[in-house]
């Protein structure tokens, strides 16, 4: 334990994923405590049933909310993936290319993409989520008006933006911003081509000016990949987990209905808390099956 109610409830109370996800505090700490604020006041308060599901018109919210966090344990796992493939090239040392450089090429370029994807799905997830609690919180105040459904295959019109940290702002959010170019660059356009200089993994830096690599740019900036991911994670994780902790003021002023969350320490005499939790689970990583699915997921 922590001493930090909210973060020692969701490595106790959350749901088997977010409890593994907690064991990379160290890592992660600069998201999983506003994470963690916003999960224990606005989500775990409103579980239903085994603990799987909250109530249904903040289900949207608390989908998107998750899966910003399990998207960005998985650009974590690709930036380990990334620092190790270069740290065996490293060690490798000079010497003319071989089959295996090669296909340590090919794996770092895997791992790249899924870094930047993955961070990329983790932060337009988490604009979806300010805007599903902005949608949620508005319809208390105002009653929701039917939406017309098609006459003809009975769907309802999309709405919303298919991307939604397209409207992130690069003067407020500089490094959230560049992080979606990144992945825009690395699913929609052409290769940053990588290459083995000395031992050591490379590319131009100049091929992240834009979202649109261009292959013909004429300045080169040669930086060794694991360093400048590296860089990068660090710079993004920090906005991330301010714009996260801003989101939390936010949402904690205006959600002004939300259940009160009942604990010992809050609650002198209580034994309970105040919505389902998953009781005594506790994760077993020798058995991966878990018979409760994710939180705001089916």
């Amino acid at each position: 334990m922590t001493g930090n109610n909210d973060f020692d409830r969701l490595q106790t109370k959350g749901d088997p994923l977010e409890v593994l996800i907690c064991r990379e505090f160290d890592e992660l700490s600069l998201v999983l405590l506003p994470y963690s604020r916003v999960w224990s006041r606005h989500i775990f308060t409103r579980r239903i049933k085994d603990g799987s599901e909250v109530i249904p018109e903040w289900m949207p919210f608390a989908g998107c909310h998750y899966t910003a966090l399990v998207r960005l344990h998985h650009a974590l796992i690709a930036k380990r993936e990334i620092i190790a493939i270069c740290k065996k090239a490293e060690e490798s040392g000079k010497h003319d290319a071989t089959e295996e450089d090669y296909f340590s090429l090919l794996s770092v370029h895997a791992a790249c993409t899924s870094f930047w994807d993955n961070l990329g799905a983790s932060i337009d997830n988490f604009v979806h989520a300010q805007e599903e609690a902005k949608t949620v919180l508005a319809l208390k105040k105002e009653k929701r008006q039917e939406i017309p459904v098609c006459p003809k295959c009975g769907a309802k019109p999309e709405l919303k933006e298919k991307f939604a940290a397209r409207t992130l702002s690069q003067a407020k959010n500089p490094k959230l911003y560049y992080a979606f170019e990144r992945r825009h660059q690395f699913i929609h356009s052409i290769l940053v081509p990588h290459r083995i200089d000395g031992g050591m993994i490379v590319f131009n830096l100049r091929h992240y000016d834009d979202a649109a690599t261009d292959w013909s740019k004429d300045v080169q900036v040669w930086q060794n990949i694991d360093s400048q991911v590296n860089e990068d994670w660090g710079n993004v994780l920090k906005e991330f987990g301010d714009t996260w902790a801003g989101f939390d003021s936010w949402i904690k002023a205006e959600d002004k209905d939300c259940p009160i969350v009942r604990t010992r320490e809050s609650a002198p005499g209580a034994t309970t808390e105040s919505s389902e939790s998953f009781g005594s689970f506790q994760v077993n990583t020798q058995n991966s099956s878990f018979s409760i699915p994710p939180s705001g997921s089916q």
